[in-house]
């Protein structure tokens, strides 16, 4: 008998600290209550601002410092699109890009053709002078169509991309995309203008 009260005691000694050592679950009043401050929180701090605002990019190279370039034309105050361009520059070797804001105050002296919601629609390229074809406009996919035939480091890309009658298709995608641009990645705390028309925009 002495031997099982020794093994009984033990047991529940055991049993005792296990009840001690685990959790307890909240109960219903608590994870209601819990679910409703994260929930509270979320909707309250703009956390996309947040994120955009701490995004720190290299600086591009720009038109004046590379006059004979393709000039991309971009949004500036967009995150998402601020990694794009940045990866595009990767692909260039050779200092045959540069990169300005469509809110630069430079885009509407330099291209008048171009209006506000153009470019707000999709990044636009503007060949080189001595490519023979500054006069022409490449937006969105045909944008990195063109240049899948310029960089040797797209060529991979350039039958896809230049394949006849597939241009809407890829067109289409990369509207998909850049309608959805500042919730994908968020924007930076000034990317509108005062009176909200970036916002009106992306309303439509």
């Amino acid at each position: 008998m002495k031997p099982t009260g020794i093994l009984t005691g033990r047991f529940r000694l055991a049993f005792c600290h296990r009840q001690q050592s685990e959790p307890r679950l909240p109960d219903t009043r608590q994870m209601r209550l819990y679910l409703w401050v994260k929930a509270t929180l979320h909707h309250a701090i703009p956390w996309t601002s947040i994120i955009a605002s701490t995004q720190q990019f290299e600086p591009l190279p720009t038109p004046a410092e590379l006059p004979d370039a393709h000039v991309v034309i971009f949004d500036g105050k967009c995150v998402f699109c601020q990694k794009q361009v940045r990866n595009l520059r990767k692909f260039d070797g050779g200092d045959r890009l540069a990169f300005v804001s469509l809110h630069d105050p430079l885009v509407a002296e330099r291209y008048p053709d171009l209006t506000y919601d153009q470019m707000m629609d999709q990044l636009y390229l503007i060949p080189s002078r001595s490519s023979g074809r500054s006069d022409q406009r490449y937006g969105g996919a045909e944008a990195v169509a063109y240049l899948s035939t310029q960089f040797p480091r797209l060529w991979v890309l350039a039958p896809i991309l230049n394949f006849p009658f597939l241009m809407p298709v890829w067109q289409f995608f990369y509207r998909l995309i850049a309608n959805r641009r500042y919730k994908i990645a968020g924007k930076q705390p000034d990317a509108c203008d005062p009176d909200g028309t970036c916002d009106l925009h992306f309303k439509k």
